[in-house]
Protein backbone atom coordinates (compact mmCIF):
# COMPACT_ATOMS: atom_id res chain seq x y z
CA UNK A 1 0.00 0.00 0.00
CA UNK A 2 2.81 2.42 0.85
CA UNK A 3 4.54 1.72 -2.52
CA UNK A 4 1.32 2.41 -4.40
CA UNK A 5 0.90 5.63 -2.50
CA UNK A 6 4.48 6.66 -3.39
CA UNK A 7 3.81 6.04 -7.09
CA UNK A 8 0.72 8.22 -6.90
CA UNK A 9 2.70 11.14 -5.53
CA UNK A 10 2.73 14.18 -7.87
CA UNK A 11 5.87 14.72 -10.00
CA UNK A 12 8.60 17.06 -8.90
CA UNK A 13 8.58 20.65 -10.12
CA UNK A 14 9.98 21.68 -13.55
CA UNK A 15 12.78 23.67 -11.94
CA UNK A 16 13.91 20.64 -10.02
CA UNK A 17 14.05 18.56 -13.19
CA UNK A 18 16.04 21.21 -15.06
CA UNK A 19 18.48 21.44 -12.15
CA UNK A 20 18.98 17.69 -12.22
CA UNK A 21 19.59 17.67 -16.02
CA UNK A 22 22.14 20.49 -15.78
CA UNK A 23 23.99 18.62 -13.08
CA UNK A 24 24.23 15.50 -15.26
CA UNK A 25 25.50 17.54 -18.23
CA UNK A 26 28.14 19.16 -16.07
CA UNK A 27 29.37 15.78 -14.92
CA UNK A 28 29.55 14.60 -18.60
CA UNK A 29 31.49 17.70 -19.65
CA UNK A 30 33.84 17.24 -16.75
CA UNK A 31 34.40 13.60 -17.79
CA UNK A 32 35.15 14.60 -21.41
CA UNK A 33 37.59 17.26 -20.23
CA UNK A 34 39.38 14.72 -18.06
CA UNK A 35 39.42 12.20 -20.96
CA UNK A 36 40.87 14.73 -23.40
CA UNK A 37 43.51 15.81 -20.89
CA UNK A 38 44.60 12.19 -20.24
CA UNK A 39 44.80 11.39 -23.95
CA UNK A 40 46.74 14.58 -24.60
CA UNK A 41 49.33 13.71 -21.95
CA UNK A 42 49.74 10.18 -23.37
CA UNK A 43 50.14 11.65 -26.86
CA UNK A 44 52.82 14.04 -25.65
CA UNK A 45 54.76 11.28 -23.95
CA UNK A 46 54.62 8.96 -27.01
CA UNK A 47 54.75 11.77 -29.60
CA UNK A 48 51.44 10.84 -31.22
CA UNK A 49 49.33 13.28 -33.25
CA UNK A 50 46.85 15.20 -31.08
CA UNK A 51 43.53 13.59 -30.47
CA UNK A 52 40.58 15.14 -32.37
CA UNK A 53 37.37 13.86 -30.85
CA UNK A 54 34.53 13.39 -33.33
CA UNK A 55 36.79 13.50 -36.54
CA UNK A 56 37.70 10.21 -38.37
CA UNK A 57 41.31 9.42 -39.32
CA UNK A 58 42.22 8.75 -43.07
CA UNK A 59 44.87 6.56 -44.65
CA UNK A 60 48.04 8.32 -45.79
CA UNK A 61 47.75 9.57 -49.43
CA UNK A 62 50.41 7.16 -50.74
CA UNK A 63 48.64 4.11 -49.35
CA UNK A 64 45.24 5.31 -50.58
CA UNK A 65 46.45 5.86 -54.18
CA UNK A 66 48.16 2.47 -54.14
CA UNK A 67 44.88 0.78 -53.24
CA UNK A 68 43.09 2.70 -56.02
CA UNK A 69 45.76 1.65 -58.53
CA UNK A 70 45.39 -2.02 -57.57
CA UNK A 71 41.62 -1.84 -58.00
CA UNK A 72 42.01 -0.20 -61.43
CA UNK A 73 44.54 -2.82 -62.54
CA UNK A 74 42.17 -5.60 -61.53
CA UNK A 75 39.24 -4.02 -63.37
CA UNK A 76 41.28 -3.39 -66.55
CA UNK A 77 42.79 -6.90 -66.54
CA UNK A 78 39.42 -8.53 -66.05
CA UNK A 79 37.87 -6.41 -68.80
CA UNK A 80 40.69 -7.22 -71.22
CA UNK A 81 40.29 -10.94 -70.47
CA UNK A 82 36.59 -10.72 -71.29
CA UNK A 83 37.38 -8.76 -74.47
CA UNK A 84 39.86 -11.40 -75.67
CA UNK A 85 37.46 -14.21 -74.86
CA UNK A 86 34.60 -12.63 -76.79
CA UNK A 87 36.87 -11.69 -79.71
CA UNK A 88 38.13 -15.28 -79.92
CA UNK A 89 34.59 -16.66 -79.96
CA UNK A 90 33.58 -14.11 -82.57
CA UNK A 91 36.61 -14.97 -84.73
CA UNK A 92 35.75 -18.68 -84.62
CA UNK A 93 32.16 -17.95 -85.58
CA UNK A 94 33.26 -15.70 -88.45
CA UNK A 95 35.52 -18.49 -89.70
CA UNK A 96 32.62 -20.98 -89.68
CA UNK A 97 30.35 -18.58 -91.54
CA UNK A 98 33.07 -17.78 -94.07
CA UNK A 99 33.30 -21.52 -94.79
CA UNK A 100 29.53 -21.67 -95.23
CA UNK A 101 29.54 -18.67 -97.56
CA UNK A 102 32.38 -20.15 -99.63
CA UNK A 103 30.44 -23.39 -99.89
CA UNK A 104 27.50 -21.37 -101.25
CA UNK A 105 29.77 -19.78 -103.85
CA UNK A 106 30.91 -23.24 -104.88
CA UNK A 107 27.27 -24.29 -105.25
CA UNK A 108 26.78 -21.39 -107.66
CA UNK A 109 29.77 -22.65 -109.65
CA UNK A 110 28.06 -26.04 -109.76
CA UNK A 111 24.80 -24.45 -111.00
CA UNK A 112 22.92 -25.25 -107.77
CA UNK A 113 21.39 -21.89 -106.76
CA UNK A 114 18.89 -23.43 -104.32
CA UNK A 115 21.63 -24.91 -102.14
CA UNK A 116 23.66 -21.70 -102.43
CA UNK A 117 20.69 -19.62 -101.25
CA UNK A 118 20.26 -21.78 -98.14
CA UNK A 119 23.92 -21.41 -97.22
CA UNK A 120 23.96 -17.65 -97.79
CA UNK A 121 20.88 -17.27 -95.60
CA UNK A 122 22.38 -19.49 -92.90
CA UNK A 123 25.65 -17.54 -92.89
CA UNK A 124 23.84 -14.21 -92.46
CA UNK A 125 21.57 -15.47 -89.67
CA UNK A 126 24.45 -17.14 -87.83
CA UNK A 127 26.50 -13.95 -87.89
CA UNK A 128 23.61 -11.98 -86.42
CA UNK A 129 23.13 -14.56 -83.64
CA UNK A 130 26.86 -14.58 -82.91
CA UNK A 131 27.05 -10.84 -82.44
CA UNK A 132 23.93 -10.77 -80.27
CA UNK A 133 25.42 -13.46 -78.04
CA UNK A 134 28.99 -12.29 -77.63
CA UNK A 135 29.44 -8.67 -78.63
CA UNK A 136 26.27 -6.79 -77.71
CA UNK A 137 27.10 -7.05 -74.00
CA UNK A 138 30.18 -4.91 -74.52
CA UNK A 139 29.04 -2.96 -77.58
CA UNK A 140 31.33 0.07 -77.08
CA UNK A 141 34.37 -2.23 -77.27
CA UNK A 142 33.15 -4.02 -80.38
CA UNK A 143 32.38 -1.28 -82.89
CA UNK A 144 34.55 -3.08 -85.41
CA UNK A 145 32.68 -6.34 -84.78
CA UNK A 146 29.36 -4.56 -85.27
CA UNK A 147 30.53 -3.20 -88.62
CA UNK A 148 31.79 -6.65 -89.60
CA UNK A 149 28.55 -8.43 -88.72
CA UNK A 150 26.35 -5.80 -90.37
CA UNK A 151 28.50 -5.91 -93.50
CA UNK A 152 28.40 -9.72 -93.56
CA UNK A 153 24.61 -9.64 -93.26
CA UNK A 154 24.41 -7.24 -96.23
CA UNK A 155 26.76 -9.45 -98.21
CA UNK A 156 24.71 -12.55 -97.38
CA UNK A 157 21.52 -10.72 -98.41
CA UNK A 158 23.11 -9.78 -101.74
CA UNK A 159 24.22 -13.40 -102.13
CA UNK A 160 20.66 -14.60 -101.53
CA UNK A 161 19.32 -12.12 -104.09
CA UNK A 162 21.98 -13.25 -106.57
CA UNK A 163 21.06 -16.92 -106.16
CA UNK A 164 17.39 -16.08 -106.65
CA UNK A 165 18.23 -14.28 -109.90
CA UNK A 166 20.40 -17.22 -110.97
CA UNK A 167 17.57 -19.68 -110.27
CA UNK A 168 15.14 -17.47 -112.19
CA UNK A 169 17.44 -17.18 -115.21
CA UNK A 170 18.12 -20.90 -115.11
CA UNK A 171 14.41 -21.51 -115.72
CA UNK A 172 13.64 -18.56 -118.00
CA UNK A 173 16.80 -17.88 -120.02
CA UNK A 174 15.82 -19.93 -123.07
CA UNK A 175 12.10 -18.97 -122.96
CA UNK A 176 13.12 -15.29 -122.89
CA UNK A 177 15.43 -15.74 -125.88
CA UNK A 178 13.17 -17.92 -128.03
CA UNK A 179 9.90 -16.09 -127.25
CA UNK A 180 11.16 -12.67 -128.36
CA UNK A 181 11.32 -11.42 -124.77
CA UNK A 182 14.96 -10.37 -124.80
CA UNK A 183 14.22 -7.08 -123.03
CA UNK A 184 13.24 -9.01 -119.88
CA UNK A 185 16.41 -11.08 -120.15
CA UNK A 186 18.53 -7.93 -120.39
CA UNK A 187 16.72 -6.39 -117.39
CA UNK A 188 17.52 -9.42 -115.23
CA UNK A 189 21.13 -9.48 -116.40
CA UNK A 190 21.43 -5.81 -115.41
CA UNK A 191 20.00 -6.68 -112.00
CA UNK A 192 22.61 -9.44 -111.62
CA UNK A 193 25.33 -6.98 -112.60
CA UNK A 194 24.09 -4.49 -110.00
CA UNK A 195 24.11 -7.21 -107.32
CA UNK A 196 27.67 -8.08 -108.24
CA UNK A 197 28.56 -4.42 -107.77
CA UNK A 198 26.95 -4.50 -104.32
CA UNK A 199 28.92 -7.62 -103.43
CA UNK A 200 32.13 -5.91 -104.52
CA UNK A 201 31.44 -2.85 -102.34
CA UNK A 202 30.27 -4.89 -99.35
CA UNK A 203 33.29 -7.21 -99.57
CA UNK A 204 35.61 -4.21 -99.50
CA UNK A 205 33.80 -2.79 -96.44
CA UNK A 206 34.00 -6.19 -94.76
CA UNK A 207 37.72 -6.35 -95.39
CA UNK A 208 38.09 -2.98 -93.70
CA UNK A 209 35.91 -4.04 -90.77
CA UNK A 210 37.76 -7.33 -90.36
CA UNK A 211 41.05 -5.47 -89.96
CA UNK A 212 39.75 -4.04 -86.67
CA UNK A 213 39.34 -7.47 -85.09
CA UNK A 214 42.27 -9.54 -83.94
CA UNK A 215 42.36 -12.99 -85.53
CA UNK A 216 39.72 -12.21 -88.16
CA UNK A 217 41.58 -10.03 -90.66
CA UNK A 218 44.02 -12.56 -92.12
CA UNK A 219 41.43 -15.34 -92.38
CA UNK A 220 38.86 -13.06 -93.95
CA UNK A 221 41.17 -11.47 -96.51
CA UNK A 222 43.14 -14.58 -97.46
CA UNK A 223 40.45 -17.27 -97.45
CA UNK A 224 37.34 -15.30 -98.32
CA UNK A 225 37.72 -11.78 -99.69
CA UNK A 226 40.32 -12.40 -102.41
CA UNK A 227 38.82 -15.63 -103.90
CA UNK A 228 35.26 -14.26 -103.88
CA UNK A 229 36.41 -10.93 -105.29
CA UNK A 230 38.21 -12.65 -108.16
CA UNK A 231 35.09 -14.65 -109.09
CA UNK A 232 32.89 -11.58 -108.85
CA UNK A 233 35.27 -9.47 -110.94
CA UNK A 234 35.36 -12.08 -113.71
CA UNK A 235 31.59 -12.37 -113.90
CA UNK A 236 31.07 -8.62 -113.65
CA UNK A 237 33.51 -7.93 -116.48
CA UNK A 238 31.72 -10.53 -118.60
CA UNK A 239 28.27 -9.02 -117.94
CA UNK A 240 29.56 -5.47 -118.40
CA UNK A 241 30.63 -6.48 -121.91
CA UNK A 242 27.66 -8.77 -122.67
CA UNK A 243 24.79 -6.44 -121.76
CA UNK A 244 25.70 -3.61 -124.21
CA UNK A 245 26.39 -6.27 -126.85
CA UNK A 246 22.88 -7.69 -126.41
CA UNK A 247 21.26 -4.22 -126.35
CA UNK A 248 22.85 -3.18 -129.63
CA UNK A 249 20.61 -1.96 -132.45
CA UNK A 250 22.63 -4.14 -134.86
CA UNK A 251 21.79 -7.85 -135.16
CA UNK A 252 24.44 -10.08 -133.67
CA UNK A 253 25.61 -13.26 -135.44
CA UNK A 254 27.26 -16.17 -133.62
CA UNK A 255 28.68 -19.24 -135.30
CA UNK A 256 27.78 -22.59 -133.80
CA UNK A 257 30.38 -24.99 -135.21
CA UNK A 258 29.57 -28.71 -135.29
CA UNK A 259 32.81 -30.67 -135.01
CA UNK A 260 33.28 -34.21 -136.22
CA UNK A 261 35.88 -35.91 -134.00
CA UNK A 262 36.03 -38.86 -136.42
CA UNK A 263 38.03 -36.58 -138.75
CA UNK A 264 40.60 -35.31 -136.29
CA UNK A 265 41.75 -31.71 -136.16
CA UNK A 266 43.83 -30.06 -133.43
CA UNK A 267 40.88 -27.92 -132.21
CA UNK A 268 38.50 -30.89 -131.95
CA UNK A 269 37.44 -32.22 -135.34
CA UNK A 270 36.54 -31.46 -138.95
CA UNK A 271 33.88 -28.76 -139.36
CA UNK A 272 31.26 -30.47 -141.50
CA UNK A 273 28.40 -28.07 -140.77
CA UNK A 274 27.52 -25.01 -138.72
CA UNK A 275 24.62 -22.83 -137.59
CA UNK A 276 24.33 -19.06 -137.94
CA UNK A 277 22.51 -17.91 -134.78
CA UNK A 278 21.12 -14.38 -135.10
CA UNK A 279 20.32 -12.41 -131.93
CA UNK A 280 18.63 -9.03 -131.67
CA UNK A 281 18.20 -7.18 -128.38
CA UNK A 282 18.51 -10.36 -126.35
CA UNK A 283 16.15 -12.49 -128.45
CA UNK A 284 17.06 -15.25 -130.91
CA UNK A 285 15.77 -14.15 -134.32
CA UNK A 286 16.83 -17.16 -136.35
CA UNK A 287 19.02 -20.27 -136.45
CA UNK A 288 20.19 -21.11 -139.98
CA UNK A 289 22.02 -24.43 -140.42
CA UNK A 290 24.39 -24.83 -143.38
CA UNK A 291 26.89 -27.22 -144.82
CA UNK A 292 30.42 -25.86 -144.51
CA UNK A 293 30.82 -26.20 -148.28
CA UNK A 294 28.15 -23.50 -148.80
CA UNK A 295 30.71 -20.89 -147.77
CA UNK A 296 33.83 -22.63 -149.07
CA UNK A 297 32.48 -22.81 -152.63
CA UNK A 298 32.11 -19.01 -152.67
CA UNK A 299 35.51 -18.32 -151.10
CA UNK A 300 37.99 -16.74 -153.50
CA UNK A 301 40.94 -16.61 -151.09
CA UNK A 302 43.92 -18.75 -152.05
CA UNK A 303 45.89 -19.51 -148.87
CA UNK A 304 48.48 -22.28 -148.63
CA UNK A 305 47.43 -24.71 -145.86
CA UNK A 306 49.78 -25.88 -143.08
CA UNK A 307 52.26 -28.47 -144.34
CA UNK A 308 50.55 -31.51 -142.72
CA UNK A 309 47.32 -30.59 -144.57
CA UNK A 310 48.92 -30.07 -147.98
CA UNK A 311 48.63 -33.78 -148.78
CA UNK A 312 44.83 -33.54 -148.37
CA UNK A 313 43.87 -30.04 -149.59
CA UNK A 314 45.38 -27.43 -151.90
CA UNK A 315 44.11 -24.34 -150.07
CA UNK A 316 43.12 -23.45 -146.55
CA UNK A 317 39.39 -22.94 -146.06
CA UNK A 318 36.83 -22.65 -143.26
CA UNK A 319 36.37 -26.43 -143.02
CA UNK A 320 40.03 -26.92 -142.08
CA UNK A 321 40.68 -23.60 -140.32
CA UNK A 322 40.32 -25.07 -136.83
CA UNK A 323 43.87 -26.29 -137.14
CA UNK A 324 45.23 -24.53 -134.05
CA UNK A 325 45.22 -26.08 -130.58
CA UNK A 326 44.26 -22.69 -129.11
CA UNK A 327 40.56 -22.58 -129.99
CA UNK A 328 40.48 -18.78 -129.93
CA UNK A 329 42.95 -18.77 -132.82
CA UNK A 330 41.01 -21.47 -134.68
CA UNK A 331 37.71 -19.59 -134.17
CA UNK A 332 39.26 -16.34 -135.47
CA UNK A 333 40.48 -18.16 -138.61
CA UNK A 334 37.08 -19.75 -139.26
CA UNK A 335 35.33 -16.38 -138.87
CA UNK A 336 37.84 -14.75 -141.23
CA UNK A 337 37.13 -17.29 -143.98
CA UNK A 338 33.36 -17.12 -143.42
CA UNK A 339 33.21 -13.35 -143.69
CA UNK A 340 35.50 -13.41 -146.78
CA UNK A 341 33.14 -15.78 -148.57
CA UNK A 342 30.65 -14.17 -150.93
CA UNK A 343 28.04 -16.21 -149.10
CA UNK A 344 28.22 -13.53 -146.38
CA UNK A 345 30.32 -10.66 -147.76
CA UNK A 346 27.65 -9.54 -150.23
CA UNK A 347 25.08 -7.33 -148.53
CA UNK A 348 21.65 -8.81 -148.02
CA UNK A 349 18.44 -7.88 -146.26
CA UNK A 350 17.62 -9.40 -142.88
CA UNK A 351 14.45 -8.78 -140.92
CA UNK A 352 14.51 -8.47 -137.14
CA UNK A 353 11.85 -7.53 -134.61
CA UNK A 354 11.43 -6.49 -131.00
CA UNK A 355 8.78 -4.88 -128.82
CA UNK A 356 8.89 -1.71 -130.92
CA UNK A 357 8.20 -3.48 -134.23
CA UNK A 358 9.88 -5.03 -137.29
CA UNK A 359 13.06 -3.66 -138.89
CA UNK A 360 14.72 -4.55 -142.23
CA UNK A 361 18.51 -4.32 -142.20
CA UNK A 362 20.56 -4.36 -145.41
CA UNK A 363 24.24 -5.14 -144.74
CA UNK A 364 26.92 -7.82 -145.10
CA UNK A 365 26.97 -10.45 -142.38
CA UNK A 366 29.71 -10.28 -139.77
CA UNK A 367 30.20 -12.70 -136.91
CA UNK A 368 30.81 -11.71 -133.29
CA UNK A 369 32.03 -15.06 -132.05
CA UNK A 370 32.11 -18.81 -132.48
CA UNK A 371 31.14 -21.73 -130.26
CA UNK A 372 32.29 -25.28 -131.00
CA UNK A 373 30.00 -28.22 -130.28
CA UNK A 374 30.95 -31.90 -130.43
CA UNK A 375 28.90 -35.08 -129.85
CA UNK A 376 30.70 -35.50 -126.52
CA UNK A 377 29.43 -32.13 -125.32
CA UNK A 378 25.85 -33.02 -126.29
CA UNK A 379 26.13 -36.35 -124.46
CA UNK A 380 27.49 -34.62 -121.32
CA UNK A 381 24.68 -32.04 -121.40
CA UNK A 382 22.03 -34.73 -121.72
CA UNK A 383 23.66 -36.55 -118.84
CA UNK A 384 23.17 -33.43 -116.69
CA UNK A 385 19.63 -32.41 -117.71
CA UNK A 386 18.19 -35.80 -118.66
CA UNK A 387 16.42 -36.83 -121.85
CA UNK A 388 14.76 -34.16 -124.00
CA UNK A 389 11.59 -35.00 -125.91
CA UNK A 390 11.60 -33.51 -129.42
Amino acid sequence: MEELQKEKQPPKSIDALRHREESELSRDDAFLDIQEEVVGRIAQEKKLPPFRPGKPDFLPPGVMWGVVALILMFVVSFGYYIYLSITNNLSQSVARNIDMFQSGVQDLHNLDPQSAEQKFRGAGENMSSTFDTFASRLKPLFQGAGDLVLGFQKLAASGVALTQEAAFLEKNLLPFMFNKNGSSLIAHLEKVNALLGNITDESAQLSSGASKLQGVSSRFVGDFYLPVQLDVDKLKKFLTALIPWLKSDTPRHVLLLFQNPSEMRPAGGFLGSYADVTLYKGSIESIDVHDINDTDRKLDLKIIPPQPLQAAVTRLRAADANWFFDFSNSAAEVIKFMEASKFYSIASTSTVSDASGTIDIYAPTTFDGAIAVSPKIIADMLGMVGPIQL
